[in-house]
């Protein structure tokens, strides 16, 4: 079978794209000495005197640099944070990137594991080599222990062609072992097992797609899953071929995970050609609900701080999607119960509700490892967690552990089975029986069809439409995009279809054709934080970000949209990348939509936030906030083309509102 290459090839490759130390990018033209510059944290004459450019390096000079990289995140190498360092049992700390830190700060304790005894020391290739190792073999464990609980594994997947929806857009792909192994080292574990079992299409930071990792870095040979693994568990070699040491430490897989957090949805369903399924069955716990149906969902939202005003533990329902225990964490609180994802700086509350309230029956978990958490939480509370297990139609459960709902399920003709996520059941729905009325006859006995989730990721620009989109059921999922309801609008388009008017972050729109914007409401989101709004306007002209006219429902035609104020011929298109407390990081496309050429180009924030940094652009305070203005390589912009910036600002969010 042909092959991209040896497996040093695929290390080689991955680094250079991760680090940005890429020779053949650099050679032509598309890495320029300013990036180096900045992610070597100094000029080539710091490091290399009697160098005039960093393409004076040699080949092994060069390959160093690339394991000393550091970017905007403080991210080192192959792109390694403290939050995963910390699972691989490199470092300690307990603030860090994700949990406390805006960006990876280094400041805590090296463990001397495989000779990293200090961050110089492990930006080395001897270290880093095997440090990469250990992560595969740390992600994969991960991913075949959640994937056993379905029955499968990776070997189920490796060789098969899949069709994914990215931004609502078929990608076929067929999956390999070195294209696993990029994904997952670009959005961990439980964001490509979001990808195998529910298509679900998540994104970096920086808005990197996990199909652009399993595309090109797929087909390399590679050592097998099993060799991987028990290289990370047991300090065995790993055979890689080329050169690749072995560990001297097992480490123990705790921590906290990969820090950013998985932007996608999952539901332990499958991909069917039109999107991911929501269908997880019963789970691990005895709701039996899935992401479409539970009252609350639990999934990877970066920095989402939710609070659930109303759950009734008597019959509210929870679906939590791949988390494990290392990465979820439960607590009673005088304010509730309280869930939270540290590496994802995120939080769920479930107002005035104790641990001794809850029990099995309020659960649906994918991973089992967070389910045993949390039901030992509970039991040690107090709280139930035994009782008879019902069928899937009710008729023997007593209603604690069963799918029968809060009804005894034995007097009612109907049961509440599971019908309404799309399993046949076999209640008839029209009856609540004999029972107490609280749970019983609630199924639906044909299903409604299979509920789709719809993710989205960053697309600059696009206009989708999804034709056949089922509001009772169906879910669109802006996890990928970190956002809130604040930062986008929900109206009508002049043909009465619901448009999700995202122009005032990407310049982006979601159309859900022949679906009144009215039948929308929070359920039919997924990864979105703050309040539902409701419909909140028109859709206005769906133009550029900042073209003088209104964005999404708002009336007047002379609104700056997103804070940012352009001058004639430029458009500025503003996109959050990350957050952290108040703090935001932004990239911007600075556009020439004229015809004439330009030499130089500027913008205006309007804003009280103040800048942090910034990169790629001069940067001056004024009275309405910070005017922002090319530097000398980006200035010359012929008629669409266009330039590539990026800041930090914090304080209260005014930009996107």
């Amino acid at each position: 079978m042909t092959t991209n290459g040896a497996f040093g090839d695929f290390l080689a490759a991955l680094l250079a794209f991760e680090s940005g130390w890429d020779r053949e990018r650099y050679e032509t033209g598309e890495i320029a000495d300013w990036q180096l510059d900045s992610w070597a944290g100094g000029a080539v004459g710091d490091y290399f005197p009697d160098y005039a450019s960093w393409g004076d390096l040699t080949d092994a000079e060069w390959e160093a640099m690339a394991y000393r990289s550091t970017n905007s995140l403080g991210f080192v190498g192959f792109q390694f944070g403290e939050a995963l360092l910390i699972d691989l049992g490199y470092y300690e700390d307990d603030v860090y990137y994700g949990n406390g830190a805006a960006t990876n700060t280094w400041d805590g304790t090296w463990t001397g594991k495989n000779g990293a005894t200090s961050l110089d020391a492990f930006m080395t290739k001897e270290v880093q080599d095997q440090a990469i190792l250990d992560a595969f073999g740390y992600n994969l464990s991960v991913i075949e222990n959640g994937l056993a609980q379905s029955g499968e594994s990776l070997n189920d997947y490796l060789g098969e062609t899949f069709t994914y929806y990215d931004n609502g857009a078929p990608m076929e792909v067929t999956l390999t072992l070195t294209g696993v192994l990029a994904a997952a080292h670009l959005r961990g574990a439980w964001g490509t097992l979001s990808l195998l079992q529910s298509g679900t299409v998540s994104t970096d930071e920086y808005g990197t797609s996990i199909l652009k990792y399993v595309e090109q870095f797929g087909g390399y040979e590679s050592p097998t899953v099993e060799a991987l693994i028990a290289g990370y568990e047991t300090g065995a070699d790993v055979d890689t071929g080329d050169g690749q040491g072995s560990g001297d430490d097992t480490g123990d897989g705790s921590g906290t995970g990969d820090a950013g957090g998985d932007g996608g949805t999952d539901d332990g369903g499958t991909d069917d050609g039109g999107g991911a399924v929501v269908d997880a069955g019963d789970g691990f716990g005895s709701a039996g609900v899935t992401a479409a149906t539970a009252d609350v969902v639990i999934n990877w939202s970066w920095g989402a701080n939710a609070v659930i005003s109303d759950f009734d533990p008597e019959s509210s329902t929870v679906f939590v999607a791949w988390i494990g225990a290392d990465q979820l964490e439960v607590v009673e609180t005088d304010a509730g119960v309280q869930f939270s994802i540290p590496s994802n700086q995120q939080t769920i509350l479930l107002e005035g509700v104790s641990l001794a309230d809850l029990s099995e029956a309020n659960f649906t978990f994918l991973d089992a490892t967070a389910g045993n958490e949390v039901f030992a939480a509970i039991a040690a509370a107090g709280g139930a967690t035994g009782g008879d297990t019902g069928g899937d139609d009710g008729s023997t459960g007593d209603g604690s552990t069963g799918d029968g709902g809060t009804g005894d399920g034995s007097d009612g003709d109907a049961g509440s089975g599971d019908g309404t996520g799309g399993d046949t059941g076999t209640g008839d729905g029209t009856d609540a029986g004999g029972g107490d009325d609280a749970g019983d006859g609630t199924g639906v006995g044909t299903g409604t069809g299979t509920p789709m989730v719809y993710a989205f990721t960053w697309n600059w620009g696009a206009r989708e439409v999804i034709d056949d989109f089922d509001p009772e059921a169906d879910q669109i999922d802006l996890s990928a995009l970190w956002t809130s309801y604040e930062s986008f609008t929900i109206g009508s388009d002049a043909d009465g279809n619901a448009v999700i008017d995202l122009t005032a972050i990407n310049n982006q729109t979601i159309t859900l054709a022949g679906v009144d914007a009215e039948a929308l409401s929070a359920g039919t989101f997924v990864g979105v934080s703050g309040a539902w709004p409701g419909v909140t306007g028109g859709t206005g002209d769906a133009g550029g970000t900042d073209d003088g006219d209104a964005t999404g429902g708002s009336s007047g035609d002379d609104a700056p949209d997103g804070g940012v104020e352009a001058g004639a011929g430029v458009a500025v298109g503003l996109v959050l990348v990350d957050s952290w407390g108040d703090t935001f990081h932004f990239s911007a496309t600075v556009e020439n939509v004229g015809e004439a050429a330009l030499e130089d180009w500027s913008f205006e924030l309007d804003t009280d936030m103040e800048l942090v940094s910034s990169w790629g652009v001069e940067a001056a305070e004024n009275d309405e906030g910070y005017a922002l203005s090319n530097v000398g390589w980006n200035g010359d912009l012929a008629g669409g083309q266009s330039a590539e910036i990026g800041f930090i600002v914090s304080g209260d969010l005014d930009l996107l509102v």
